[in-house]
């Protein structure tokens, strides 16, 4: 083709015509039902397999969630096998604290959780990181109060209540417990409590390992601790001894400070072993502290039993369930009548 009219002869002469509307048209061509049986095929195949992938991915991510936070109660039962812990270790988890040979743990002498005070390896790493995030806040409590504040409280699970958390965690059903604390303590107030402490663990908190205490200036601390050692199976002196040293460490750690000592608060029914042993570690503290002009003891306990129980032997106080619904920790309107007695002692001082 060597001149253009050759070339548009040329192209006059094919036997095909070129519709330039078709080619503009943004409508694709209609596939063969070959070509669509084909595409459907590899939709219907990929489908399942991004399914089973994206459910097993979310469930996977739903029990470590679960695992991680429950610990109502004190629970916190993580899989033991994510954790490597063998089957002897997890025996040791389950062996009481104490047994008629003796503890395993000492209330006098300054120690974390173990094996024996934990109901397995899990908790045992929510308490470590419970303690972690006390410390933390305890850090940012200092900055916020360089000069000091007002009240700090120590102890276990009733402690804790007050923050709304049970082993570190925000509950819903605390909420209330929170609310009512606030009622009457809104600021410069700290409470420090991990749910299932003992005298032992209180100490090892308060010391340099812990390290709750260290830049701390509260005018007074309150105390309640010791019901978790009865609970574990020690003796009524053995609680009471646990007590003593953990006020000899907050006179040594905190000597500006003045401490208000809760005797035990009753727990379970009148006449029973546990409301027995709280009456004797009580009566331990009373003369323990008779007449002390550098500790107040707190008769606040009373406020839980029944009009008229409290005259008589406190082995026989008789719950009020309507302010200590569980027979162990105040209900919310229980922690208010709590809190206003607790107030008006503050306010004498």
């Amino acid at each position: 083709m060597g001149t253009d009219s050759e070339a548009r002869n040329y192209l006059q002469s094919t036997p095909f015509d070129i519709d330039l509307k078709k080619c503009r048209s943004k409508v694709p061509p209609k596939a063969s039902p070959e070509t669509t049986l084909y595409r459907a095929k590899i939709v219907m195949t990929a489908l399942p397999v991004g399914y089973i992938s994206f459910v097993v991915l979310a469930t996977t991510l739903l029990v470590v969630f679960v695992l991680l936070l429950r610990t109502e109660n004190g629970g916190g039962h993580h899989n033991d096998i994510i954790l490597g812990v063998t089957e002897d270790k997890k025996r040791s988890f389950r062996t009481p604290m104490c047994s008629p040979e003796g503890c395993y743990e000492d209330s006098t002498k300054a120690t974390p959780r173990t094996d024996h005070s934990v109901r397995s390896p899990g908790q045992l790493l929510q308490w470590q990181r419970v303690q972690k995030g006390l410390v933390a806040e305890k850090e940012a409590w200092v900055a916020k109060n360089p000069k000091g504040f007002k009240l700090l409280m120590l102890g276990d699970s009733i402690t804790e209540y007050l923050t709304g958390k049970s082993f570190g965690v925000e509950v819903a059903a605390k909420a209330d417990i929170k609310a009512a604390f606030k009622a009457v303590f809104p600021d410069d107030v700290l409470p420090m409590g991990i749910a299932g402490d003992q005298t032992q663990h209180l100490l090892w908190r308060m010391g340099e390992d812990g390290g709750e205490l260290n830049g701390l200036l509260p005018e007074f601390v309150n105390v309640l601790i010791g019901t978790n050692n009865l609970g574990a199976g020690m003796s009524p002196e053995a609680a009471f001894e646990g007590v003593k040293e953990v006020v000899k460490e907050i006179k040594a750690s905190l000597p500006s400070s003045t401490i208000i000592l809760e005797q035990l608060f009753p727990r379970g029914d009148a006449g029973g072993d546990l409301q027995e042993t709280v009456a004797q570690v009580n009566a331990l503290i009373r003369e323990q502290w008779k007449g002390d002009k550098t500790l107040h003891l707190s008769h606040c306990g009373q406020i839980f039993v029944m009009e008229g129980s409290n005259n008589l032997d406190e082995r026989s106080w008789i719950l009020n369930i309507d302010l200590m619904p569980d027979k162990l920790h105040p209900g919310a309107h229980g922690v208010k009548l709590w809190m206003e007695c607790l107030e008006e002692m503050l306010n004498r001082r």
